[in-house]
C-alpha cells in the first residue's frame, strides 16, 4: 500500500499539468505561466493598449477653450499658493489668507506640475497627461479586481468596456480631481477584496487611509465612509476580536490622515466655516429648484442667475431649510417627486448639465471624437450600451436584496452597494449632475456584470470569493445540512 501510494505521488508530481516545483528555476516558471495563460494575457494586453491609445490620443489632441477656468482655477490658484507662499489658499493677493474652500489632496497632486512648468501650456499638458496615466492605471486595477471577483471573461469585458467609456476618457482632458478620485475609489475596493483573502490589520489600515484620500478629494465621499464601516461592523464572518481589529485599524488609518485636515480648519484664524459651509450651501440651494429651473428655461442649470432671492437663500443653513418647507408645503407632489426621482435621474443622465453637454464639463474648441475612426466607434457602442448597462446595474438590486446575500459576510458587493447608495442618497439631498455619476462608472460596470454573471449561472452564487458565496462551499454546507438531517431522522 505504501509502496503504491509512493508511485502514484511520483506520478502525480511528473504530471505536465501539475504546478512547478520551488526549485524550478523562476524564467522556467514564468513560461509556463505564459502558457498556460497566453489567451487571457493577449487580452489582457489588447485592453490595456487599447485603453492607452483612446486616452493618450485624446489628452494629446483635444484643446480645451480656457482649461484653467471655474473649479479648475481654485485647485490651480490652491496648489500654486501653496507651492510659491506654503499656504494653501485659493486668493490671488501677495499674502494670501489660509482658507478651506476646496478639499487639500487634488491641489498637493498638483503641486510638483506647478514647481517645475515653465509655462501655462506645459502645466496644463503635462497634467493632462498624468491624467491619461493615472486612468490607464483605473482600468488595469478595475481588470484585476474584477478578475479576483468572477474570472477573466468578465474581467475583459469590464476592462473593454471601462477602457472605452467616453465620459472617463473626456474627465482626462480637464484639470479637475475626478480622474484621481475615480483611481482612488477602485483601489479601496481592491484593497477590501483582498482583505477577503488577507484578514490582517494592515490591510484595513491602508483601506482607512484610502477613504481618507478619497473623502480628501472629493467631499462627497462623506457618507461612504461611516457605510463602509458599517458593513465591516456588522461583517459577522470574522470573529469579534478580529472584527474590533478591523475596525479598529481602519479608523486608525483614517484618523491619521484626515484629522490634521480637520484640525487645521478648526484652528484658522477667525474661520467660522463659511469657506467649505459656502460651497455646501451652494450645492444644496441648487438642489431646490426642479430640474435646475426657476422661471426662465434657457437658465436650465443656473437657477442663481434667475432667482433674486438667491443670496438670500443660500445664506445660511437655517434658510435653506426654511425655503425648501415653504416650497414642500406650497407643492408637496413635485418636490417629493424631484428630490426622490429627479434627481437620481438626472445624475444617472448621459448629457452633462452645467457644461457644454454631451461628454464634456467645459467647452472644448477641438475634440478627438471628431475625427478618430476608433474614438468615435467606442462613443457609439458606448451610448447603444449606456441603458442596458443601467438596467442591468438596476437589476442587480433585485437580485441581490432576493437572494438575500447580506447572509455571505464577505460578498464585495455590500461594499459596492453600500458606496452607491450612500453617494445617491447625498446627491439626492444636495443636487445631482450628471459630472457627480462619472465616477460611478465602474460599479456601474460591476453591477451590471454582477447580474449578467448571476444570470449565466442560473442563480448559482455569483463570485469566487473567499469564504463568502462560492458555489463548492454553499454545496458542502448544502451536503452537510441533508447529512445533519438524515442522521435526526435517524
Amino acid at each position: 500500500m505504501i509502496k503504491a501510494d509512493r508511485a502514484n505521488n511520483r506520478s502525480m508530481n511528473s504530471s505536465p499539468d501539475s504546478t512547478p516545483s520551488i526549485n524550478t528555476p523562476l524564467p522556467i516558471q514564468l513560461l509556463e505561466f505564459i502558457k498556460q495563460h497566453k489567451v487571457e494575457i493577449i487580452a489582457f494586453i489588447l485592453v490595456v493598449l487599447l485603453s492607452g491609445f483612446l486616452r493618450f490620443q485624446y489628452v494629446s489632441k483635444v484643446i480645451v477653450d480656457t482649461p484653467i477656468r471655474a473649479d479648475a482655477r481654485t485647485y490651480v490658484l490652491h496648489s500654486w499658493n501653496l507651492v510659491k507662499h506654503g499656504v494653501f489658499s485659493g486668493e490671488t493677493t501677495a499674502d494670501p489668507a489660509p482658507d478651506d474652500h476646496v478639499p487639500p489632496l487634488y491641489p498637493i497632486i498638483l503641486a510638483p506640475f506647478i514647481s517645475s512648468a515653465k509655462t501655462t501650456n506645459d502645466l496644463v499638458q503635462n497634467i493632462l497627461l498624468m491624467n491619461a496615466w493615472l486612468s490607464l492605471l483605473t482600468v488595469v486595477l478595475f481588470y484585476f479586481l474584477v478578475r479576483m471577483e468572477w474570472g477573466k471573461i468578465p474581467a475583459v469585458v469590464s476592462g473593454l468596456l471601462l477602457g472605452a467609456a467616453p465620459h472617463i476618457i473626456s474627465m482626462a482632458g480637464y484639470i479637475l480631481s475626478e480622474t484621481p478620485y475615480i483611481l482612488l475609489i477602485v483601489m479601496l475596493f481592491a484593497a477590501i477584496r483582498i482583505s477577503f483573502k488577507f484578514d490582517r490589520w494592515p490591510v484595513y489600515f491602508i483601506t482607512g487611509l484610502l477613504s481618507a484620500m478619497c473623502l480628501m478629494i472629493r467631499p462627497v465621499f462623506l457618507l461612504t465612509v461611516p457605510a463602509i464601516f458599517l458593513v465591516y461592523a456588522l461583517d459577522h464572518s470574522r470573529q469579534q476580536r478580529k472584527v474590533v481589529t478591523a475596525l479598529g485599524a481602519f479608523a486608525l488609518g483614517f484618523a491619521l490622515l484626515y484629522s490634521p485636515w480637520v484640525i487645521r480648519n478648526m484652528n484658522l484664524p477667525g474661520s467660522t466655516g463659511n469657506g467649505s459651509s459656502s460651497t455646501v450651501n451652494v450645492t444644496l440651494g441648487m438642489g431646490l429648484y426642479p430640474d435646475l429651473t426657476y422661471k426662465n428655461p434657457r437658465l436650465k442649470g443656473y437657477p442663481y442667475r434667475d432667482d433674486p432671492r438667491w443670496e438670500e437663500i443660500t445664506s445660511s443653513y437655517g434658510s435653506i431649510i426654511d425655503e425648501f418647507s415653504r416650497r414642500l408645503a406650497e407643492d408637496p407632489l413635485e418636490y417629493l417627486w424631484w428630490y426622490t426621482y429627479g434627481k437620481v435621474r438626472m445624475l444617472w443622465s448621459w448629457d452633462i448639465q452645467v457644461g457644454q453637454g454631451d461628454i464634456y464639463v467645459y467647452p472644448v474648441v477641438y475634440t478627438p471624437y471628431k475625427d478618430s475612426v476608433l474614438l468615435k466607434s467606442t462613443y457609439r457602442v458606448w451610448k447603444i450600451l449606456y441603458i442596458p448597462l443601467i438596467l442591468l446595474s438596476l437589476g442587480s438590486i433585485i437580485i441581490y436584496f432576493w437572494r438575500k446575500t447580506y447572509r455571505q459576510p464577505d460578498q464585495l458587493m455590500n461594499y459596492v452597494y453600500a458606496f452607491l447608495l450612500s453617494t445617491t442618497v447625498l446627491h439626492m439631498v444636495t443636487v445631482g449632475l450628471p459630472r457627480h455619476s462619472i465616477p460611478l462608472r465602474p460599479f456601474l460596470i460591476f453591477t451590471a456584470m454582477w447580474t449578467l454573471v448571476t444570470l449565466s449561472s442560473r442563480w448559482k452564487p455569483a463570485g469566487n470569493i473567499n469564504n463568502a458565496g462560492a458555489p463548492e462551499q454553499l454545496s458542502e454546507q448544502t451536503k452537510s445540512g441533508a447529512g445533519k438531517k438524515r442522521k435526526k431522522r435517524g
